[in-house]
């Protein structure tokens, strides 16, 4: 009983050691993010941070990888209402786009601009960003591969072309939103995403009272759709 305890116990001090983090990283950067600014924010020794995680590589990695699993998590029971492939996937590009209205659905995109940056040098976190990206194709897949069977999508070319095109065209609108580059906001981007979208998979989408009040369920009150 003892030692269950005592893993939980290690379990919990891990999970609130990668969600501070993940906090201070996204407020400062991760090359300005110092080992003692997380055990300060988490107010613990900075000896305790390193002995579940030696260094700030290590740490960012598991940071990541944490948020990755709950990001998934928390989008799985986001679309469950949803009724078609059309709809999985009009929810997704949403999500991903605007985030959620939830913590983990809500998370700073800078987070990911800082992997992205560091994968450039880091071999280790270049490994991470990879399996982030198989992670993010593979969802993207399965939602075509769903329409596809449903006679809801049709393709033009390749299944694997489709969705490296579709996911890079996600990918670069949410570098623009993040950084608030005054030209492409994230309702826009939203929009051109999913009209791209209709036209690579040959289905018939509009941004209607119905599909904008669909849309609304899976985002923040305040966000408007245009």
């Amino acid at each position: 009983m003892a030692r269950a305890e005592n893993l939980e116990q290690s379990d919990l001090r891990r999970s609130e050691i990668l969600v501070t983090a993940l906090h201070v990283i996204a407020e400062r950067g991760y090359s300005e993010t110092r080992i003692a600014d997380i055990a300060e924010r988490a107010g613990i020794s900075n000896g305790l941070v390193m002995y579940y995680y030696p260094t700030k590589v290590e740490l960012l990695i598991a940071s990541i990888r944490w948020a990755e699993d709950r990001w998934y998590e928390e989008l799985q029971e986001a679309l469950v209402e949803a009724k078609t492939a059309t709809e999985r996937l009009e929810g997704l590009i949403a999500i991903f786009i605007m985030g959620g209205n939830t913590p983990m659905l809500q998370m700073e995109w800078s987070l990911w601009l800082d992997l992205w940056s560091q994968a450039t040098r880091h071999e280790q976190i270049a490994e991470v960003h990879k399996e982030g990206d198989i992670r993010w194709r593979t969802m993207l897949t399965k939602v075509i591969e769903a329409g596809l069977k449903t006679h809801e999508f049709s393709l033009i070319g390749s299944l694997n072309n489709t969705v490296i095109a579709l996911a890079a065209m996600f990918d670069g609108f949410a570098v623009n939103v993040a950084c608030h580059d005054g030209t492409v906001d994230p309702e826009l981007a939203f929009t051109i995403a999913m009209r791209f979208a209709s036209l690579s998979l040959g289905f018939v989408w509009d941004l209607d009272e119905e599909t904008t009040k669909r849309v609304r369920r899976y985002l923040e009150p305040e966000v408007a759709i245009r």
